[in-house]
C-alpha cells in the first residue's frame, strides 16, 4: 500500500467521524430562543472540543506525513488501530456531554484521546526507523514527538486528576492541550520583547 492510499483512507475516516459528531447534537427546546441553548451548552462544548481535537490531529498528521517517503505493514496497522480508537470519539463525546461530572465518562474520554496520541507517537517512532537515512525527515518527526510527549503528559495528568480529586479534569486537560501551542507562542513572543 502506498502512503497516498493510506492518507486517503485516513481522510475519509476523519470526515465520517466529524460528521457523526454533529449528528449526536441535541436540538434546543422550542420555542427557539437564546435561552433554549442553555440546556445543550455542555453538549455543544463537548462537540466543539472533540471537533477541534480531530481537526488538530488531522492537520498534524497531514503536515507530518509530507515528509514520509516509506511505510510498512506495521505503520499501516498502527494507523488503522488509531483510526479504530478515533471512531469511538462520537460515542465518548456524547457520554461525557451527558454525564459531565461522571468519573467514568471523563476517564473514557481522556483515555481515548490519550491512546490516540500514544499511537501517533508509536507511528512516528516506526516511521523514524524507516527514514534513518533522511536527517530532515527525522528532524520533523522529532519536533512532532516533542509536542506529542507534552500532550501525553498533560492528558495523563488530567486523567489522574479525574480519578482522584476533580472529575472534569480530563476534559479540561484536553481543552488545555488545544490552546497550549498558542500559549507557548505567546510566551516566547513576550520573552523576546
Amino acid at each position: 500500500m502506498t502512503k497516498e492510499r493510506l492518507n486517503a483512507v485516513t481522510d475519509g475516516v476523519f470526515a465520517v467521524i466529524m460528521t457523526l459528531l454533529a449528528l449526536d447534537l441535541p436540538q434546543p427546546k422550542q420555542p427557539l430562543t437564546i435561552g433554549s441553548f442553555a440546556d445543550v451548552n455542555v453538549r455543544l462544548l463537548a462537540y466543539l472540543l472533540s471537533f477541534l481535537v480531530l481537526v488538530r490531529l488531522w492537520i498534524y498528521i497531514n503536515n507530518g506525513w509530507q515528509f514520509v517517503q516509506r511505510i510498512n505493514n506495521r505503520v499501516i496497522w498502527l494507523n488503522f488501530i488509531s483510526l479504530f480508537i478515533l471512531t469511538l470519539f462520537p460515542y465518548a463525546t456524547t457520554m461525557v456531554a451527558e454525564n459531565f461530572n461522571n468519573k467514568i465518562a471523563q476517564t473514557i474520554y481522556g483515555v481515548l484521546i490519550f491512546l490516540t496520541n500514544a499511537l501517533n507517537a508509536y507511528i512516528y517512532t516506526e516511521l523514524g526507523k524507516l527514514h534513518q537515512d533522511n536527517p530532515t525527515t527525522l528532524q520533523q518527526f522529532d519536533v512532532r514527538m516533542k509536542t506529542i510527549r507534552f500532550d501525553l503528559v498533560l492528558k495523563a495528568a488530567g486523567i489522574l486528576l479525574t480519578l482522584t480529586i476533580w472529575t472534569p479534569a480530563a476534559f479540561f486537560a484536553v481543552m488545555l492541550s488545544m490552546v497550549s501551542p498558542t500559549l507557548v507562542k505567546w510566551v516566547k513572543f513576550a520573552i523576546r520583547k
